[in-house]
């Protein structure tokens, strides 16, 4: 009997034993992966924060290379505006003078008039509408009228703006024109007269073969050289000095008054 109780109690501690060593395995396990679980937590952690990390630093980047971006975009707007701002002044100033200019200016044709047509156009066809008058008709205006008529009649013109060519010491207005047979001919508008006067000159100056008012270079070669300005047409000649300078219409028809008026842009001032 004795030896059964102890056979019992020894079965009793085994089994004890047994299920002891077996909860401490449970545990180990469940302590190892609880570990295992941190572990890959935290890894995962420090990749996600690697990751964060360079995302931010990639987005930084963007950010500064966006913001030099924006300052040369910004410095570019600023730059056309700047044109568009000097193209729009420059378009209202044209739109302005050419608002004072009479329509139909010029003529739409060819200019490929000869030296010899030049002369019979200057001593048998070519009228100077009045008299020379300083400040109201004077070079100046003397000068647009006669390119404006030479224009129109197939003359290729351009006004002079310089110094005298006589040496007087004052600011002059002539003109150059270029014939299709590769003549430059200058010519003195003050020379031509208007008026009763003007058709004398123009009588006797029939016969001769020399065009009224011509320079010839080997007479006075100051008119084809040396001079300030060319300028090709009335709004080069306006824009470049002032619009009273050269409103010969209005000195005609008796509709100015004498001018003695503000400076030029460039201060030239024709008389």
């Amino acid at each position: 009997m004795r030896r059964i109780k102890i056979f019992i109690l020894a079965i009793s501690i085994v089994f004890t034993i047994a299920f002891a060593v077996n909860e401490y395995v449970e545990l180990s396990k469940a302590k190892y992966n609880l570990e295992l679980d941190i572990s890959i937590q935290e890894n995962v952690m420090l990749l996600k924060n690697n990751e964060n990390q360079k995302l931010q630093n990639e987005i930084k980047q963007l950010i500064d290379e966006n913001g030099n971006y924006k300052k040369e975009i910004e410095e570019v707007k600023s730059y056309t505006d700047y044109l568009d701002s000097r193209l729009q002044a420059a378009d209202e100033f044209f739109d302005d003078k050419r608002v004072y200019v009479p329509s139909n200016y010029y003529f739409i044709g060819d200019r490929r008039g000869t030296y010899d047509q030049l002369v019979y156009y200057l001593n048998k066809m070519f009228e100077m509408p009045v008299d020379y008058n300083l400040n109201v008709f004077d070079c100046s205006e003397q000068a647009a009228f006669m390119e404006r008529e030479l224009e129109n009649h197939g003359f290729k013109t351009d006004i002079i703006l310089g110094e005298s060519p006589n040496g007087s010491g004052v600011n002059h207005a002539w003109i150059i024109v270029y014939t299709s047979d590769d003549f430059a001919v200058a010519i003195e508008p003050t020379a031509i007269m208007g008026g009763m006067d003007g058709q004398t000159q123009k009588f006797f100056a029939s016969f001769k073969s020399e065009g009224r008012g011509i320079v010839y270079s080997n007479k006075n070669s100051n008119y084809y050289e040396n001079y300030d300005y060319r300028v090709h047409d009335i709004y080069e000649a306006i824009e470049l000095a002032s619009f009273e300078e050269f409103d010969w219409w209005l000195g005609m028809w008796k509709l100015k008054q004498p001018y003695y008026g503000e400076s030029s842009s460039i201060g030239f001032e024709v008389n």
